[in-house]
């Protein structure tokens, strides 16, 4: 595998920012190939460099030829900032775009797209799926913040960071930003259902988030997988979570 880490400059963020891409080496391509790609985002207190700091990552692709990339989202919840930075417009627009003009040999087709992520990534990659299916094919979330009115309220400590990306829990209610009103939006849609795998530990104080989030998922009978064991929010369970859910899609593309 390669890796390479890009720096440039992010005409919807008005600023320069970074990812890494992990990838097969040139000489394993042919002109014929399309390959799957992985949108792997990190969580609140991390940036793009930590999935390839605190895990394996490049190892773990190689066994799939999987394109993955890890971009930098900063404080924002992969949403467009009610003051600051339209992080939902760089994710799910202008990254793809980007991405493709630099391997033009990545798959274009929505069975090879793919989200995942671990916290407020595990949040990014599921709204990603459920508000763009007909780009991802699959999304993982791993310790998702899943429920945002929830935690708005659960942990006044992030207050700051809450009041400017999305303003107060009411804001959030009914929008893009609501994974509960965007599952039940793309279940009246009657568009393709991206698969859906979601884990979290038992120990996590996020815990109860994951599993209201799948009780809304069975009562819409929105196909989902969803794993829990002993754990906690840290990279021993989202380590695990990664290199199960990889081959998890696998099965499922």
């Amino acid at each position: 595998m390669a890796l390479i880490h890009c720096n440039f400059h992010s005409n919807v963020l008005e600023k320069d920012t970074g990812l890494y891409v992990a990838l097969p080496e040139y000489w394993r391509l042919k002109e014929a190939d399309r390959l799957r790609t992985l949108y792997l985002l990190h969580g609140l207190s991390d940036d793009y460099t930590k999935w390839v700091r605190r895990t394996p990552i490049e190892r773990y692709a190689r066994d799939g030829d999987w394109v993955i990339v890890m971009p930098d989202g900063e404080k924002g919840y992969y949403t467009n900032n009610l003051y600051g930075d339209r992080y939902w417009d760089f994710i799910s627009e202008e990254l793809p775009e980007f991405m493709k003009s630099l391997f033009p040999f990545l798959s274009t087709r929505r069975e090879d797209t793919y989200a995942a992520g671990l916290s407020m990534g595990g949040y990014g990659s599921l709204k990603l799926a459920l508000n763009c299916p007909e780009q991802f094919c699959a999304a993982a979330s791993f310790s998702g913040a899943l429920d945002i009115q929830r935690e708005i309220k659960d942990y006044p400590e992030y207050s700051r960071i809450y009041e400017r990306v999305f303003g107060s829990p009411e804001l959030v209610k009914g929008t893009e930003n609501d994974l509960f009103a965007a599952a039940e939006n793309l279940k009246k849609r009657k568009q393709p259902f991206p698969n859906i795998y979601i884990s979290c530990g038992l120990k996590d104080d996020i815990y109860p988030q994951s599993r209201e989030f799948i009780k809304c998922l069975r009562c819409l009978e929105i196909p989902f997988t969803y794993e829990e064991w002993d754990g906690g929010h840290d990279w021993v369970f989202w380590d695990e979570s990664i290199r199960r859910a990889l081959r998890w899609f696998l099965t499922r593309g």
